[in-house]
């Protein structure tokens, strides 16, 4: 087994009660978007908190938020080096010849059983066994010791304008609370229209793609039992050319958009710790 460097930077706070809300992005290198989106959204509450804005404070002193700009950092400084730009696995070599495994399909739950390759040359190989990448072994480690703390999970990729909620493993697995989940989704989705006219399609993976086993998003809710588990594909919409390299003039409407459904996740789960 792969020696395993755990990052202390994900340390989980021991002396603190507050629920958590974690946004990650950047798990697949080439999705340049999802990073610089969260990085923004970052900027927006520290800006917010700073200039006394009353809905950021609230959040703040509601919830502790665990930002990952970077889930896979070694597949995106590769991204950056000639050549490697559209490379979207990480940059382990488990099998001679071949490097990398899709991170987003290393999870631990109904892992490679579809929708995914044993295949190491292949840009969905899911890795010689679950949790066998450290960036996905490290957020597990993280995320399992968060625990019951968790209430909100959100995971950005692009592209595609599509918001997700679970299950993706499979076409006929809906989690018990499917409903309630689409209709949230829509309030996001329709607060992002509203600020940039931008939309975003909501369904699972794979109603609006293909299956798709071991992600983050089906861990989080099938194993921890985390209620409010999304994941996202960003700008552009559709299948276009060189959709994973999103112009500059994107940044900020996208920005914008994902912290506008960010933020009415975040209040539906303040409201159900206030009600009870």
């Amino acid at each position: 087994m792969t020696q395993r460097r755990q990052l202390s930077l994900l340390g989980v706070k021991k002396n603190t009660a507050k629920p958590v809300v974690w946004l990650d992005s950047g798990i697949h290198a080439r999705e340049w978007l999802s990073v610089s989106t969260t990085i923004n959204i970052i900027n927006k509450m520290l800006t917010q908190y700073k200039a006394k804005d009353s809905t950021v404070m609230d959040l703040l002193s509601t919830f502790d938020f665990y930002f990952i700009p970077v889930a896979n950092p070694d597949g995106y400084v590769y991204s950056h080096t000639s050549g490697g730009r559209l490379w979207r696995k990480t940059r382990t070599r488990h099998v001679s010849g071949s490097i990398g495994v899709d991170p987003n399909r290393n999870w631990g739950y109904h892992w490679c059983v579809s929708g995914s390759s044993r295949s190491a040359s292949s840009d969905s190989y899911c890795g010689p066994y679950a949790w066998s990448e450290n960036c996905v072994y490290n957020m597990k480690q993280t995320l399992q010791n968060l625990g019951s703390r968790l209430k909100v999970f959100m995971t950005l990729h692009s592209y595609g304008q599509m918001w997700f909620v679970p299950y993706a493993w499979s076409r006929s697995a809906y989690p018990t609370d499917y409903n309630e989940l689409v209709s949230l989704s829509i309030s996001a989705t329709s607060a992002m229209r509203k600020s940039t006219g931008a939309s975003y399609r909501v369904g699972r993976v794979p109603d609006l793609l293909y299956e798709a086993s071991g992600s983050s998003m089906d861990w989080v809710k099938g194993t921890l039992k985390t209620k409010y588990a999304f994941a996202m594909e960003l700008r552009p919409s559709g299948n276009v050319a060189n959709g994973f390299i999103a112009p500059v003039s994107d940044i900020a409407p996208t920005a914008e958009e994902v912290w506008e459904g960010f933020k009415v996740v975040v209040e539906k789960a303040k409201g159900n710790l206030l009600a009870g």
